[in-house]
């Protein structure tokens, strides 16, 4: 057991040092951990009233003032402080995305690995069905599907996950069809293991690498659709908000053209770096799981 312990903390440190050596990896995951703190600890330190316009129009803060000492990043439309919007929208962004990335990650890498490990008509039939709904454009079906039923959180956690299965299913079952050959497979099968066993515990943890890079695309891919939904009017409802939503609350008040550019500035930034540093963090945790780079 100290044997085993050892060897995993030695791979472990190993596949840090190959991940802090992508600067932009880093720097990524350093950003994820300050969005973290910005959205749930920040609205502890700044608080402010994110739930009632009314409520902020009697405390005598004027609709669309510009950044100042008291509003950093201004106010908007219905007097709200946009700091504090920005963390309360991204509380949803980030609660939604990770949740809709774990469930599609699960299910996408459980459906790949029976499918790549049963082979032939089963195969078949399951990823003709993966086919069939990657053959429908994403968005437009988010777009169907949200306009018809009210937009919750749970509903939008189902939503994302439901479009975002099919790319792990894909690559898990590319990864499947090669390790069931693979000599310990064919061990446990002649010592009379279940196919279950063989999927749960040899070809899922040996595709871990794929399945945990494509989960960081994942968060990455659910925070685009969120933010295009949240932009449509078909996201977070109100008095909750999300950076789509709040975009959209940019365009449907005149804010652009009035020139209240400071309405946009802290939610488009804030999605734009918010992808931009999960998509790091892939890359990074990429080059860490590859074998030529575990074996340097």
């Amino acid at each position: 057991m100290s044997l085993r312990t050892s060897t995993l903390r030695t791979r472990s440190s190993a596949l840090f040092s190959v991940f802090r050596q992508n600067r932009l990896a880093a720097v990524g995951a350093a950003y994820v951990v300050l969005l973290l703190l910005f959205c749930f600890l920040g609205p502890l330190i700044y608080r402010t009233n994110q739930t009632n316009a009314n409520a902020a129009l009697l405390s005598s803060v004027i609709a669309n003032s510009p950044p100042s000492a008291a509003h950093p990043f201004g106010t908007d439309n219905n007097s709200f402080d946009l700091l504090g919007r920005v963390m309360f929208g991204g509380q949803a962004d980030i609660e939604i995305a990770m949740a809709a990335a774990l469930i599609a990650t699960v299910i996408g890498a459980i459906w790949g690995a029976v499918a790549g490990y049963l082979g032939g008509i089963v195969d078949t039939i399951m990823m003709r069905l993966v086919d069939s709904f990657l053959s429908i454009p994403s968005l437009l079906f988010l777009i169907v599907l949200a306009d018809i039923f009210r937009p919750s959180t749970v509903f939008l956690i189902l939503l994302v996950a439901l479009v975002a299965w099919l790319v792990p299913a894909r690559l898990v079952r590319a990864e499947a069809l090669t390790l069931r050959t693979r000599d310990y497979v064919h061990a446990v099968k002649v010592a009379g293991g279940s196919g279950r066993r063989i999927v749960l515990r040899h070809i899922i943890p040996n595709a871990i690498g794929t399945i945990v890079v494509n989960a960081s695309f994942q968060v990455a891919d659910a925070i685009l659709y969120l933010a295009t939904l949240g932009y449509l009017g078909l996201g977070i409802q109100p008095p909750s908000t999300d950076w789509g939503s709040m975009l959209s609350m940019v365009l449907s008040s005149g804010a652009l053209q009035n020139d209240y550019w400071w309405e946009m500035v802290g939610p488009g930034l804030a999605i734009v770096f918010a992808v931009v540093a999960f998509n790091f963090i892939g890359d990074g945790l990429r080059d860490a799981l590859e074998v030529r780079f575990r074996e340097r």
